[in-house]
């Protein structure tokens, strides 16, 4: 997510006085998705903007081997 820093689209999170270190904060939604035997997935920022996702999110991967075997 260290696009979303280059880019300006988030700032540091500046804690009071001996609480710690200015951090960064995202809050993004990760969706999943079963089609057939595969599971799709992608993080989305910002949260509920389905075209927003994440650079390197999204993907597929297979997921029969959770299954007995002649599910349909």
């Amino acid at each position: 997510m260290s696009f979303l820093k280059r880019q300006n689209l988030i700032q540091p999170t500046r804690p009071g006085p001996g609480n710690g270190r200015p951090h960064y904060k995202v809050e993004f939604e990760v969706v999943l998705e079963v089609i057939d035997r595969n599971l799709y997935y992608k993080a989305v920022w910002p949260i509920g903007n389905d075209e927003g996702v994440l650079p390197g999110s999204e993907g597929w991967t297979n997921i029969a081997a959770a299954f007995p075997p002649g599910t349909n």
